[in-house]
């Protein structure tokens, strides 16, 4: 049954009462279920050259595909200039069933240059048996950079969605199981500061927390207000295994001011998502505090949680490894050392910060996931190498592996304030940009690859970054990229951006294979200079890129890169 709603003239409007096959097993007649969806095309700001702005021009057709756990994708396309309204593909009900909507040209085929002219997508929405539900598309040009944009007060028409806290250095973002980012804390570069990220750098930190809902695209503060103690450089680690639901998450260390300086905090906070207010935890992290440093969820059922270095009081806590629990209400560090076949404490051979920690399966094809620690810095300088922590299936054996042959040092030198990406499709982690030295020197370009079942670097791999920058920020893309945007070239934040995709290559025989390799003339620059950023792959499966400093005092405002 189709619902016809007139267009607007300020978006296209698609509504339809969609039949949907019942779910698997359950026995019955195969009930119904309605889906409204509303198409909201918002102009972008940035595209490649030559390429509109503009989300319908061009546009002649609307490609429907609908996917999700369990199911076999969906689609229905047609012309949408013909009717005011439209029809979704049917499709089986169960979780997580996402909506992709696409304004083509011709016959929306991705093979096709130019053919699909715009996308967006809802954010993955559970349909039973009787639901009705309504989720609205943002669309956007594919291959562009968008302002954040929410409903009017009337309802009808757009506007850009403004973050609340622009000043956003040094902060954290996680998604929450329904889907919102949070984003947490941040810091203010001083005027006359060199680098961004050590003490003296910082004139102030923010206690402001809020969320931004891709399924609106708005920002809002939190009901219960903000942190206990405002906090930048910090971590972030949302709680919960697939057999232990939690959904809070915990902030940890960071910078904090106190007396008119800025120093580092052993504190730890906990977001409880149910009341939306920040509880201060009663165990602290050991030392008197670390920022700069790694965290990630390790035994997520237990909640064991791996920290890794960091700028530290004293220095040399940043050696230690820290194994954090968070079970129901109590906390506390449970094992910060492993003890060897001679009785040694094992802790990582050196003090560093901005460092990377990349979680891998597979390594050197064992089955325990391993932590990879890559490069930072600390006061002798630059690090290249590398040290691997081995984790057990629940997390509760730790130990660190040395390395004997020095396969795990970088090839191409020190790097510090880089990313690093695990490319699970390809089976390695990539390392991006980086300087060579402290206090941003000796930008680098080059794009080190680290093969994960072999266990070391490849020596040659032969691609680099259209310009020399650290401290910009990366992300995987539907598992079918990396985005490296912005960065700091050591004189200047810098606009530029990089794509890493796969591409064929052919020799002289005829015969193909695809490889890893950086496409940066294919996706625009940002708008804006901005390094120590952040970016985001959200359930929409665009990046939302927000924080960090522009070369203006003037914290530059989020935006959404919508991939090609």
């Amino acid at each position: 049954m189709l619902n016809r709603i007139k267009r607007l003239p300020s978006f296209l409007s698609l509504s339809a009462f969609v039949a949907l096959f019942a779910i698997a097993g359950c026995g019955d007649d195969g009930g119904k279920a309605s889906l409204n969806v509303q198409i909201l095309p918002v102009k972008a700001v940035q595209g490649i050259a030559g390429a509109s702005l503009e989300p319908l021009e061009g546009a002649e057709i609307i490609n429907f595909t609908v996917e999700g756990p369990g199911m076999k994708a969906a689609s229905l396309a047609y012309r949408f200039h013909a009717q005011d309204g439209g029809e979704l593909p049917r499709f089986d009900t169960g979780y997580d069933r996402q909506v992709t909507a696409e304004l083509c040209s011709i016959k929306c085929d991705a093979e096709v240059p130019g053919d699909i002219v715009s996308r967006g997508r809802t954010v993955p929405t559970d349909m039973m048996k009787g639901d009705a539900k309504a989720r609205d598309i943002f669309i956007s040009p594919v291959n562009s950079l968008v302002r954040p944009h929410q409903r009017a007060e009337d309802g009808v028409s757009l506007r850009e969605s403004q973050i609340i806290s622009a000043n956003r250095l040094g902060a954290t973002v996680t998604q929450l199981d329904d889907g919102r980012l949070l984003i947490v804390g941040g810091a203010v570069k001083a005027e006359d500061a060199t680098t961004w990220y050590m003490p003296g750098d910082i004139k102030a930190v923010y206690k402001d927390a809020e969320v931004y809902d891709p399924r609106t695209g708005e920002f809002s503060q939190l009901r219960g207000g903000g942190l206990n103690v405002g906090r930048a450089f910090h971590q972030a680690v949302k709680l919960g295994g697939p057999n232990n639901k939690d959904g809070r998450v915990l902030i940890m260390g960071g910078y904090i001011r106190e007396d008119g300086k800025t120093k580092v905090t052993n504190t730890i906070e906990i977001y409880n998502n149910v009341t939306e207010t920040f509880e201060v935890v009663e165990n602290v992290l050991p030392g008197n505090g670390r920022a700069l440093f790694t965290a990630n969820l390790v035994g997520p059922d237990e909640g064991l949680i791996l920290i890794v270095g960091g700028y530290c009081e004293p220095a040399q806590t940043s050696t230690d490894w820290l194994l954090y629990r968070f079970s129901g209400n109590s906390s506390g560090v449970i094992d910060h050392g492993w003890r060897g076949e001679y009785g040694e404490e094992q802790k990582l051979t050196q003090i560093r910060y901005n460092h990377t920690m990349t979680m891998v399966p597979g390594y050197k094809g064992l089955e325990n996931i391993h932590a990879l620690i890559i490069g930072g810095e600390n006061s002798e300088g630059a690090l290249k190498n590398t040290e691997v922590i081995s984790i057990s299936d629940n997390g509760n054996t730790i130990r660190v592996i040395p390395d004997y042959a020095g396969d795990l040092d970088l090839p191409a030198g020190a790097r510090t304030l880089h990313s690093s990406v695990y490319w699970p499709n390809t089976g390695m982690i990539f390392v991006l940009g980086g300087f060579q030295g402290t206090k941003l020197q000796n930008a680098t370009s080059h794009v080190e690859v680290f093969s994960v079942k072999d266990g070391h670097f490849h020596q040659s791999p032969g691609m680099f970054l259209s310009t020399a920058r650290g401290g910009g920020s990366a992300a995987l893309i539907d598992l079918q990229g990396i985005y490296y945007a912005g960065g700091h070239t050591g004189n200047a934040p810098a606009v530029t951006t990089d794509l890493i995709e796969l591409s064929t290559i052919c020799n002289e025989e005829g015969s193909c294979y695809r490889t890893p390799a950086v496409v940066s003339d294919t996706v625009p620059n940002l708008e804006e200079a901005r390094a120590g950023l952040i970016s985001f792959f959200d359930s929409t499966r665009r990046v939302l890129l927000l924080g960090g400093f522009s070369g203006t005092p003037k914290a530059p405002s989020p935006i959404i890169y919508n991939p090609k």
